[in-house]
């Protein structure tokens, strides 16, 4: 993002709401922040995918249940090679084959005592169909996120609820992300 240019967050909704939508002929409703150059929040709302500004770097936040956040140690390695492994490193943790997820280490977190740290997971075919919609829609994004991996600023502690979820996130440890509509 440049200095002087907004960005357009977008909160995806989950598969089956997009499904349901689809099937129906229908494209998203999504909530949305356009975010000025500074940091503030210059417009929000709801609106409909097809409606949203073309002319801004678009970061898409997939909802929470689709982004598995999962402790790795990460091998010493760098670069390729590192993003070669990852997905092998959460093979005993996720239920798919490795080779079908995107797998990326979230470096704001400080690193365990034992080398731990977090990795989040998410279905390529999940990013792609994403990633279709927007580019057919003329949005221009920047990159594909969730909303427990957008950082707090430094020694502060975020704490918010977005449609079914209550967040907890301090960049100290893992974020929290507490289902709402479960008893």
């Amino acid at each position: 993002m440049s200095k002087h240019q907004a960005l357009l967050l977008v909160w995806w909704p989950s598969h089956a709401e997009q499904q349901a939508l689809e099937d129906s002929g229908g494209l998203p409703l999504v909530r949305f922040e356009v975010i000025g150059p500074t940091g503030q929040v210059l417009n929000q709302g709801r609106e409909l995918l097809s409606r949203l500004p073309k002319d801004w770097p678009c970061v898409v936040l997939l909802n929470p249940a689709e982004v598995a956040l999962l402790a790795v140690t990460p091998p010493k390695l760098s670069g390729k090679k590192l993003a070669d492994a990852l997905p092998f490193l959460v093979e005993t943790q996720i239920l798919n084959d490795p080779e079908d997820n995107f797998v990326s280490l979230w470096n704001v977190l400080p690193q365990s005592t034992n080398g731990e740290q977090l990795a989040a997971v998410v279905e390529k075919t999940r990013v792609r169909r994403v990633l279709a919609l927007c580019k057919s829609q003329g949005l221009q994004v920047q990159s594909v996120s969730s909303e427990g991996l957008l950082p707090p600023e430094l020694g502060q502690t975020w704490a918010w609820m977005s449609d079914d979820w209550l967040w907890l996130i301090d960049g100290q440890r893992p974020p929290i992300a507490l289902s709402l509509s479960q008893p």
